[in-house]
């Protein structure tokens, strides 16, 4: 299962690193995108929210919830930062996006499980 995450790294300030990201402008193609993020199951959804690592003047308003489709997992930060800032995910992640026309793929519960366990094992290996 493949991961997305909203930024390519956290440089040593704690700013995110967002050198091969897009900024999505048509607001068109930001709404097929943001339609896809919203779609899929959620698989772990954690209390509370993080801050705003772009302007953390904003406060804690990133939520915290990992969805997946059977074939990816992303984080609603994603949705956050594209809605919040345009910055798109990753060009492979917006590829399958293009690929299932922009409608995430409900998974069966096996699907979610393996996603739950891909998830726990990063967490892990962190």
């Amino acid at each position: 299962m493949k991961f997305s995450r909203p930024f390519d790294g956290i440089d040593d300030n704690g700013a995110p690193i967002t050198a091969s990201r897009r900024i999505v402008a048509d607001p068109a193609e930001k709404e097929r995108i943001l339609e896809f993020l919203r779609g899929g199951s959620p698989i772990r959804a954690a209390n509370g929210k993080s801050k705003d690592q772009i302007d953390p003047s904003k406060g804690k308003v990133v939520p915290r919830i990992f969805k997946t489709d059977g074939e990816w997992i992303w984080t609603a930060a994603s949705r956050y930062y594209l809605e919040e800032y345009g910055i798109a995910p990753e060009e492979e992640f917006l590829s399958h996006m293009e690929s299932c026309d922009h409608q995430a793929a409900t998974p069966d519960a096996q699907a979610r499980e393996r996603a739950v366990q891909e998830l726990a094992a990063r967490r892990k290996g962190k």
